[in-house]
């Protein structure tokens, strides 16, 4: 008897298991990977069929039957992806539907799938038609162009063999098929996110390596030769030519009959990462991140597996690319928080790396010229290999950085935006001489809030406990954590006080800055508003590379990846943004966002500069940032971490309950923390509290930190507690929702 293991598409844990069902004969293409409609309970569901065996422990009149296999028999998940899911639900403790559910691109599961296999017709010469048409009863001029096209083509896309013949009807054509001359088929196609961007199908000529570099290819490439897992930690200035490491890395995988994954942290990065890729391998690359369309996933998803893909790239998701041979996984910026998925399962793309590479025996070589702290200190206490780039591979140096105190500022009467000197800077640098330059302010919108100063009311979103930003190009008030937009009225609506202030710039309020101040300069904003639509990174960016002389002004997206020759000159509007933050990584963060930042300067042959206009310009975070010092920072951060037991030196767990009854969920979080503790692990449970955004689309927020080691887990301890507590809270009327944050990016 024929039993296939199946994971129904319910995420509940009552139902996290695996269901025996019988395989009809009728149905052969049941096999691992493939999904199926099956009865359970009194509904027909879907499920994944994960394991096939021939005896189960249920008497054979329990078992149902499968009903169906989905899509014609499309095997979804193969048996390494299957597993890593396994090992995510473990250590992220979900149920495994919803690890699967991750692993499988959306539009790919489901009855409703809402994509399918893309056919175009194609016409070309009938195999009986012999070549000397003469005799055939072909007629008309266009008749016999058609042939001739067809002879010199071989065969045509319909719509291009309309355009080459010049066609005003199809009747030459349809003349032709029913002569059986020519004949019409369908074709599938494969729906590219490339196809408007230009692939070279040969190599460029390669660079000439450093010897820095060439000793990193080295040292990479003898594992990969070895067929042997490796992680390394590639610390490299701005600028040092780590993806031509990557580069060559993934050529000796290739060259060995390997695939490879190339990870970036955010779609701004792709494009310029896809030029230098599609300049070495051609077409064999494939691409997956969050702004491809449904049938552009779906494409690209099965060009991977079915085998001709050598490179993938993109961003989180595409960890889970279905490739069959990996030998390299690369994850550029490696430092990135947005590595860290932030909801439904939080998982983080650099353990998967690590996961999938031991599975294949691969190397992961992650890249940054500010490496976490943590990834840091693994490198140094021989977790990971340590390789370093300390140079720059052009002959200029880093560039220059100065700091501007924003309180000299105003106490010299400069209320501006912008201080004196960026503002000399920018007039000498782009309007006189035609540089380029970044400005980068981390808030979008115009201003940070509205407030009254007659009564000195802020509005608040109704939803969340945070302020509403003010939006100038619509006249709106909206909420970045929940979406709620309300109209921006003239006068403030506890005192009807027309006298309302904008308070702290954002984006919008930069750029019309910058457009008064330089006017005959093109102004390019890139923010998340202005690139919600397809491609709109790509197109920005594009805009901003040929110009002859413009501005790019956004949020961290512009921060850091991209290499532009003519960029000069670099400006920080607030650079104290991210800090005070009730997070560890706040000063973390700050450090390696300048860092990063600082280093869009002067990679041309004109030296960069750098302004940074900063409240506090002795924390250490911002001095260390201004002298290009990695180690002068780690020094100080790893002595804080090391007091209070933040990573690396503890593991950290942490658990939201959220409510619409803010009693409910702080009860939460202290029946949580009571049978931790009761428990007496090897862990320690900190005090429960409001989480830092305390209410969140009308739902409070209570949380706890669990510290732990990595040889006293204390996951099943945690997962059991929390099930009781869910079982507990099925009794009220809405549900406590609790969020466990395995390793967690963000605490506030």
């Amino acid at each position: 008897m024929a039993i296939a293991e199946v994971v129904v598409n319910i995420v509940h844990s009552d139902v996290d298991r695996l269901f025996d069902y019988k395989i009809p004969s009728s149905l052969s293409s049941v096999t691992v990977g493939v999904e199926v409609l099956i009865p359970f309970g009194h509904r027909l569901l879907t499920g994944f069929v994960v394991g096939l065996k021939e005896t189960s422990e249920l008497q054979e009149n329990r078992l149902r039957d499968i009903k169906a296999v989905l899509h014609d028999g499309l095997i979804l998940l193969n048996r390494d992806l299957i597993s890593l899911a396994k090992r995510m639900a473990q250590y992220y403790l979900v149920p495994l539907a919803m690890a699967l559910d991750c692993v499988v691109p959306g539009g790919l599961r489901g009855l409703g799938r809402k994509v399918s296999i893309s056919r175009q017709q194609i016409i070309s010469l009938s195999p009986e038609f012999a070549k000397g048409y003469g005799n055939l009863s072909i007629r008309g001029r266009k008749q016999i162009e058609i042939v001739k096209l067809l002879e010199q083509h071989g065969t045509l896309e319909i719509k291009k063999l309309r355009n080459a013949a010049n066609l005003k009807t199809d009747s030459p054509l349809k003349a032709l098929i029913n002569k059986n001359i020519v004949i019409k088929q369908y074709q599938e196609v494969f729906r590219s996110p490339l196809s408007d961007k230009t692939i070279t199908s040969q190599a460029v000529g390669k660079l000439k390596l450093n010897l820095y570099q060439a000793a990193a290819v080295d040292t990479i490439c003898q594992s990969l030769i070895n067929n042997r897992y490796q992680s390394f930690l590639l610390h490299g200035v701005t600028g040092s030519g780590k993806t031509e490491v990557y580069i060559r890395c993934i050529e000796k995988g290739i060259a060995q009959g390997k695939q490879a994954i190339m990870l970036v942290p955010e779609i701004t990065l792709t494009p310029q990462t896809i030029d230098r890729l599609t300049q070495n391998f051609g077409s064999s690359i494939a691409v997956l991140h969050s702004s491809l369309s449904q049938g552009e996933r779906f494409d690209e998803w099965r060009r991977i597996a079915s085998g001709r893909v050598k490179v993938v790239v993109g961003a989180r998701s595409a960890i889970f690319a279905p490739l069959a041979e990996i030998g390299v996984i690369i994850i550029d910026e490696e430092h990135e928080a947005n590595y860290k998925q932030q909801d439904h399962l939080r998982y983080d793309t650099r353990q998967i790396a690590e996961w999938r590479a031991q599975m294949h025996q691969a190397v992961v070589v992650s890249g940054s010229a500010t490496p976490a702290v943590t990834s840091y200190y693994r490198a140094l206490t021989g977790r990971t290999k340590l390789l370093v780039l300390p140079d720059r591979i052009t002959a200029n140096s880093l560039p220059e950085v100065n700091i501007v105190d924003m309180r000299q500022e105003l106490k010299s009467g400069n209320t501006a935006i912008f201080s004196r000197a960026l503002q000399r800077e920018l007039g000498s640098r782009v309007q006189e001489k035609g540089e380029k330059a970044i400005i980068l302010l981390n808030r979008r919108g115009h201003a940070r809030y509205l407030q009254c100063a007659a009564c000195g009311d802020v509005p608040q979103c109704p939803n969340c406990n945070v302020s509403l930003t003010y939006h100038s190009f619509d006249r709106a008030l909206k909420c970045h954590y929940c979406g709620v937009r309300l109209p921006a009225g003239k006068t403030c609506l506890v005192c009807q006080s027309p006298n309302l202030k904008l308070m702290g710039s954002g984006t919008q309020q930069v750029e019309l800055f910058l457009k008064k101040l330089l006017p005959n300069v093109d102004i390019i904003r890139m923010d998340s508003d202005t690139t919600q639509h397809k491609n709109a990174h790509y197109h920005l960016l594009e805009r901003f590379c040929r110009a002859k002389t413009a501005i790019l002004l956004g949020t961290q997206m512009i921060a850091k990846g991209l290499d532009i020759p003519e960029i000069t000159l670099v400006g920080v509007v607030d650079a104290d943004t991210g800090l005070n933050l009730p997070d560890y990584r706040a000063d973390e963060r700050t450090f390696q966002l300048l860092t990063q930042v600082a280093g869009r300067s002067g990679r041309g042959k004109i030296p960069g500069q750098v302004i940074i206009q900063t409240y506090s310009p002795q924390h250490y975070s911002i001095v260390n940032a201004c002298r290009h010092d990695y180690l002068g920072f780690y020094q100080s951060e790893i002595k804080y971490r090391q007091q209070y037991l933040y990573p690396p030196f503890k593991l950290l767990i942490r658990v939201v309950c959220a409510h619409e009854e803010e009693r409910i969920a702080r009860r939460g979080v202290l029946f949580i923390s009571r049978q931790l503790q009761q428990a007496g692990g090897e862990y320690t449970v900190l005090n429960p509290s409001p989480a830092p955004l305390n209410r969140i689309n009308n739902l409070f927020r209570w949380h706890i930190m669990i510290k732990y080691s990595a040889e006293y887990a204390v996951h099943d301890t945690l997962l059991q507690i929390v099930s009781d507590l869910r079982k507990r809270s099925t009794k009220i009327e809405r549900p406590l929702k609790v969020i466990i944050d395995i390793d967690p990016e963000n605490i506030i």
